[in-house]
């Protein structure tokens, strides 16, 4: 597992990828689920300034943290799907390429791997039995896990979205009609 999740060298079939997906899929919906119950708990003001906003996503921090940690498994296994589809761990750059990234992901997530022997070593397939039903199964588990992750997420953004300073529409005035009243030029919409 150590080689697994932390050698740059070899190669891995989609399973193992995959299957790291699903993992740090659930870790992401648990730590999805405590911060939306944790924001759902907490008193909101009637309307939030920037500093309340601020105060509140300090919970994403130990998220950051969490990614941060599991950056280099990520890194590794994304290389040796590379190597599985006969390139180098370069080829990941492209994933910060908006659009473009498709391609790599579709590439390593969907498409099997040289066969036989390549550059970087015997093809993971080989000699082993091959259970495509366990593939196809944590392929499942992780469509629905990243479907309810997009749930919590799309949950949290309502709930903060409902809190967020009001604002009237098109032609915004500021308020008594004295201009440069409000910073921002605009007058908050009266509750109905």
């Amino acid at each position: 597992m150590i080689e697994l999740l932390f050698s740059f060298a070899g190669r891995v079939n989609r399973r193992p990828l995959w299957g790291f997906w699903f993992f740090t899929g659930l870790i992401g919906l648990v730590c999805f689920h405590l911060i939306y119950r944790q924001l759902a708990q907490t008193p909101f003001p009637a309307e939030m300034t920037p500093e309340d906003f601020a105060a509140r996503m300090k919970v994403f921090n130990w998220i950051n943290a969490v990614n941060l940690i599991l950056l280099w498994p990520t890194i590794a296994l994304g290389v040796k799907r590379c190597h599985d589809r006969g390139r180098s761990g370069w080829f990941l750059l492209l994933m910060l390429v908006p659009l473009v990234q498709l391609w790599p992901i579709i590439e390593l997530a969907f498409l099997r791997g040289t066969a036989g022997e390549n550059r970087f070593g015997p093809d993971p397939l080989e000699g082993h039995a091959h259970d495509g039903w366990k593939s196809w199964a944590i392929f499942l588990g992780l469509v629905v896990v990243f479907a309810l992750q997009g749930n919590v997420a799309f949950n949290m953004i309502v709930l903060m979205q409902n809190h967020m300073p009001k604002m009237q529409g098109p032609g915004m005035e500021t308020p008594g009609g004295a201009p440069g009243a409000n910073p921002n030029g605009l007058r908050p919409a009266t509750p109905t």
